[in-house]
């Protein structure tokens, strides 16, 4: 799970910040910057649920369940670079935005979309049809966010 993940991500020119438990992380416009990381992340998004689809098929064969997946997805601004101390650092990304995109990955169960984005993604996009406005949602730790769903053709709906 964790290799196919890592290479879609990398096929879209993000980078893998961390592991985090059965998730991970992943930056796009940085270190490499990006004319717009919002289209490589929904890229790499697309890319991670196909290659779900062979990981699940896999999974099945050796009688195990199949995982399904969140992607939440959020931008603007952050601190990126050595976070630590001088005994120990790491190249991450730190700030509200990393915040809101793990809460938005925590709202795909609820509002039944594989990939949920803010409203600051749908515009840098450009507002596309394949994203659902899904309006003001309520986001732990912050005010309420114009959110938006998105539900690949090949995937069912939750």
């Amino acid at each position: 799970y964790f290799s196919a993940m890592t290479t879609a991500i990398h096929r879209n020119h993000g980078a893998v910040d961390k592991f985090i438990g059965d998730g991970l992380m992943a930056l796009f416009g940085a270190p490499e910057p990006l004319e717009c990381p919002e289209r490589n992340a929904m890229e790499a998004a697309q890319d991670m649920l196909e290659r779900l689809v062979d990981v699940n098929r896999e999974l099945v064969r050796l009688g195990e369940e199949p995982l399904r997946i969140g992607i939440g997805i959020h931008s603007g601004d952050l601190v990126v670079g050595y976070v630590g101390s001088s005994d120990r650092n790491e190249y991450t990304a730190i700030g509200d935005v990393v915040n809101v995109a793990s809460r938005l990955e925590g709202l795909t169960k609820s509002m039944h979309y594989p990939v949920v984005c803010s409203e600051s993604v749908a515009a840098a996009l450009g507002q596309p049809e394949m994203l659902v406005d899904l309006g003001e949602q309520s986001v732990p730790g912050r005010s309420a966010l114009r959110i938006f769903g998105w539900n690949p053709a090949l995937i069912a709906p939750a």
